[in-house]
């Protein structure tokens, strides 16, 4: 991941904000006093609900997660100035008791769902979807910029090839054009693996 070329790609589609990595334990998240987006890790109980949850809202288009969870950061950069200021305290609120709750497996799922609704939340969703679905040539950018890429042996022909490390996705070898059925979550190289989309 190139950190730069992110900026530059920002720059570019006039978005005047800014990115960063954030810290390795960290989610995704904005600073809207910064206005700053720091890239961090998606936790992996979380990745399967956003997805099911962007989906139920139209998302439509085939994009690794970490691109979704980039552009839900920059919908919070382009919707949070239209939120009434009221608005915004209660959810600020709302996610401040919502920390103080102890995670059960129960409560874990209920403070997802509250979560996502918070009108901020459901406005930075909204926005990534809607550009995403009408900017699928860019997802494809960003997806070069936000992942890293691995070195595999492709389980068709046999041959070292370069592929991006993006989880629960089957890819196309570079060499022999057959799908790539292996993942980084299991290493399965038969018809299906943990692909849980």
């Amino acid at each position: 991941m190139n950190i730069t070329k992110i900026n530059k790609w920002l720059a570019s589609h006039n978005f005047e904000c800014t990115c960063e990595l954030g810290e390795p334990e960290d989610d995704f998240c904005y600073d809207h006093s910064t206005e700053t987006i720091y890239i961090g890790t998606l936790a992996e109980n979380s990745v399967k609900p956003f997805m099911k949850y962007a989906k139920s809202l139209g998302f439509y288009i085939n994009a690794p997660i970490e691109v979704l969870a980039f552009l839900h950061e920059l919908g919070h950069y382009n919707t949070l100035d239209f939120i009434d200021d009221e608005v915004l305290d209660r959810d600020e609120f709302i996610k401040t008791l919502m920390e103080k709750v102890p995670n059960t497996n129960l409560t874990v799922k209920a403070k997802y769902f509250i979560y996502h609704r918070l009108a901020m939340e459901k406005a930075a969703t909204l926005w990534a979807i809607n550009y995403a679905n009408t900017h699928p040539a860019e997802v494809i950018v960003l997806s070069n910029l936000l992942l890293p890429t691995v070195t595999e042996y492709c389980p068709n022909c046999q041959q070292e090839v370069e592929i991006q490390a993006i989880k629960y996705r089957t890819q196309i070898c570079p060499v022999c054009h057959k799908p790539i059925k292996a993942c980084c979550m299991c290493d399965n190289d038969k018809e299906v693996c943990c692909e849980i989309l």
